[in-house]
């Protein structure tokens, strides 16, 4: 019963005790108030009064003791929820967890703040309009004393106790994206969210309010003081040089420092105490930004806080609605404390920001996708003043600036995005910008503030101010930033699921999405829920010409060292074959020494043994090195496959992310995606080609990546190779020419 405040444990005992007795139990005279003067004992001597008496009001004290779970006033924190549980789910693993105790807790090192945490009190109803559940944790927390008592062996030596405290969770039914974990110490949140999320799978973050956010919870209330702060250098008051500065005054409202610093530009309100609150009875609540924290001085009933809690999740709903049409800054910053993790590793600093930024920018293309006509907050973005807002709404309005891509390429390992040059020739179309040395697909870096592109292979720059294409024809880059080719790898798409998981209002996630140039373009295939990965042996051609499926090799080690010496494209010309070389190589039918020689293109051989003639250059604008016409299951399909010739020594070994031929294929798939996108390319099937054995992982990932486009997978593997090379020399050697 030590929870329950002497104010109200005075007030329990008048309503219940004879106040006779209580007058002759204390000795307080006729002419003094009974009540001031039991206020004037300890806490200790009043619950000795009710020991003794014990009967009926002790059974009401300790009734209403029940109302009390906290010792002292404590703080609201406002938690967000990604993935809430099934609420009887949550109470059958609540009982559990009650009546293991102490056994169960989360258990931290006692150098700590907190030491445990664990489940006090078993899930319950506490509020029935609207529903609202309460799960009742405790926590220890340590305490550091140095003994005083000069006599004793202890004196002067610092020494750790810990107290055991309760924190109130409580979880509304009607929106469980929110919940509230009300108790005395901050330090406390972070075991108690980790708790939440080992035990129950819940998701938690703090979130951060906005300056509008904290002004719409503390509507209808009366400020009292004030905390600002400088977000930037434009300060229009020379008369205030502090970084930070508080005011109070009982009537803040009507003092001209308030109001100047309100209005003045670079100054932000950061916290603000309010009375007369209209979610809350007696005192007032302090409200700070950071953290979303809401705290007050009374040491209130628990009815009175789930009031309160209710009351601010009710405000915050409104101003999440409000701020995702209006301010999708604001949006992301209420959420700017939610864990993002590419792969393993969370983000934080500059790439968190500019993670943001992408969730931003998605969103608008999204909705400027869907209401071109109704983009309903650029009026607001427009008319604003904040400088971000600002160069938010250029980005969307004319494109992603330069500076911002700049950043990205920075960042681009930390955020999981990969970059290459593009560049339109005259002859070859769009095309990636390629090594002179070895034919590997460059990656876009900065460097000392500007664009290069780098070979991962050789490590050689190029220079873009003097790029030729392959055919020699002169493709400088004028403009670099307009030239990039971005596309996220999978774990920021899977992180970008995530975040969207945990968004209010709910936003649709748009998936794929690629930059190129200044525009962000979101790619949108097909609804097709029959994509699925294929294999080279159901296509029609494969089977009623090549018969793929009962073909078997003769010497596998011999035919593989025919596929080790052949390239994608043939070696004539050092390396890349002009147009006129592929025309004059198709006229005619491959020798079996220059098959042996490697002198037939991977292409060429792919089309021999179905009767298809594909060159070594592919100069047209398709995307894919291979694209052709078949059937599936008796249907009509095209066909789309990039293919590299083999990398490394050993054929057999698995390529994983980091090789360099995995990554081009990665960036040849995703453009080509884009160009389906964009009504350039017509495709049923895309998949890769190339005479290594690949990762699972990444076989898995491009795989994941097409079928969420909405076309099926197909891959080439090395097997396969081994078998359309030895089709490939069975037709030369009975010199079938291709019809």
């Amino acid at each position: 019963m030590s929870t329950l405040p002497k104010s109200q444990l005075v007030e329990t005992i008048l309503a219940n005790a004879d106040h006779e007795h209580l007058r002759r139990f204390f000795g307080i005279k006729p002419e003094t108030s009974i009540k001031d003067r039991l206020l004037g004992f300890s806490k200790v001597r009043l619950m000795g009064y009710i020991d003794t008496v014990g009967g009926q009001l002790k059974a009401v004290v300790q009734l209403e003791y029940e109302h009390f779970p906290l010792k002292a006033a404590p703080t609201l924190y406002v938690i967000t929820i990604s993935n809430p549980s099934d609420f009887t789910l949550f109470a059958t693993q609540s009982d559990s967890l009650r009546a293991e105790g102490r056994s169960a807790a989360l258990t931290l090192t006692s150098d700590r703040a907190v030491r445990a945490v664990y489940v006090r009190r078993e899930l319950s109803k506490v509020s029935s309009e609207p529903p609202v559940y309460e799960l009742i944790l405790g926590y220890e927390r340590r305490l550091e004393y140095t003994e005083w008592d000069p006599d004793s062996t202890d004196y002067g030596i610092s020494q750790n106790i810990f107290s055991l405290e309760n924190a109130l969770a409580w979880f509304p039914e009607r929106n469980n994206k929110f919940a509230i974990v009300s108790c005395a110490d901050f330090a406390a949140i972070k075991p108690i969210m980790d708790y939440l999320d080992q035990n129950f799978s819940l998701k938690a973050n703090l979130p951060d309010l906005s300056q509008e956010m904290l002004m719409r919870i503390a509507e209808g209330s009366h400020v009292r003081s004030a905390t600002f702060s400088h977000i930037s250098s434009s300060s229009t008051n020379d008369n205030i040089d502090a970084k930070t500065i508080t005011v109070f005054d009982e009537d803040l409202p009507s003092r001209r420092i308030f109001n100047d610093m309100r209005e003045e530009h670079g100054r932000e309100q950061r916290s603000g105490f309010y009375s007369s609150h209209p979610d809350i009875l007696r005192a007032g609540v302090g409200i700070t930004r950071r953290f979303g924290r809401i705290w007050t001085p009374a040491h209130l009933s628990r009815d009175e806080l789930v009031r309160l809690a209710l009351g601010i999740i009710v405000k915050l709903e409104v101003e999440l609605e409000r701020v995702s049409n209006e301010s999708l800054s604001e949006l992301t910053g209420f959420y700017s404390n939610s864990s993002v993790l590419i792969g393993r590793v969370p983000l934080t600093g500059q790439p968190r920001r500019l993670f943001d930024r992408i969730i931003r920018h998605l969103i608008a293309a999204d909705r400027n996708q869907m209401h071109r006509d109704q983009f309903r907050q650029v009026k607001w973005y427009i008319e604003s003043e904040d400088e971000e807002v600002k160069e938010f709404v250029e980005d969307c309005m004319k494109g992603i600036s330069s500076e911002t891509l700049k950043e990205l390429l920075e960042h681009s390992k930390r955020l999981g995005l990969h970059a290459s040059m593009t560049y339109e020739c005259e002859n070859c179309g769009v095309r990636n910008v390629t090594c002179k040395e070895c034919g590997a697909l460059l990656e876009a870096l900065t460097e000392d503030g500007q664009i290069i592109c780098k070979c991962p292979s050789c490590k050689r720059a190029t220079d873009l101010g003097n790029f030729q294409c392959d055919c020699s024809v002169s493709c400088p880059a004028i403009d670099p930033y307009s030239q990039l080719f971005v596309y996220p790898n999978e774990d920021l798409l899977a992180a970008i699921e995530a975040y969207f998981a945990v968004l209010y209002p709910p936003q649709r996630n748009p998936g794929l999405f690629v930059v190129v140039g200044n525009r962000l373009s979101l790619l949108s295939g097909p609804v097709n829920p029959g994509a699925r990965e294929i294999r080279l042996e159901e296509l029609g051609l494969w089977k009623t010409r090549a018969h793929l499926h009962t073909h078997s090799c003769g010497s596998v080690g011999r035919i593989g060292k025919i596929l080790g010496k052949t390239k994608e494209k043939c070696p004539i010309n050092n390396y890349h074959p002009s147009r006129n070389d592929c025309e004059t190589c198709l006229q005619s039918f491959p020798s079996r020494e220059q098959l042996a020689n490697g002198q037939v293109c991977l292409l060429r051989l792919f089309g021999i043994p179905i009767g298809k003639e594909f060159d070594g250059i592919h100069h047209g604008h398709e995307g894919a090195d291979i694209n052709y016409d078949d059937q599936l299951d008796g249907r009509p399909i095209t066909v789309g496959i990039h293919v590299k010739s083999k990398s490394g020594k050993y054929l057999a070994k698995d390529l994983r992310r980091t090789n360099f031929k995995v990554r081009e294929l990665y960036t040849q798939i995703y453009y080509t995606l884009y160009k389906i996108s964009q009504g350039e390319e017509d495709l049923d099937v895309l998949g890769i080609g190339i005479p290594n054995k690949i990762s699972e992982d990444v076989l898995n990932s491009m795989k994941a990546i097409l079928l969420r486009f909405g076309i099926s997978f197909i891959y080439v593997d090395y097997d396969c190779w081994i078998k359309i090379v030895s089709l490939a020399e069975e037709h030369i050697s009975f010199e079938v020419s291709p019809s």
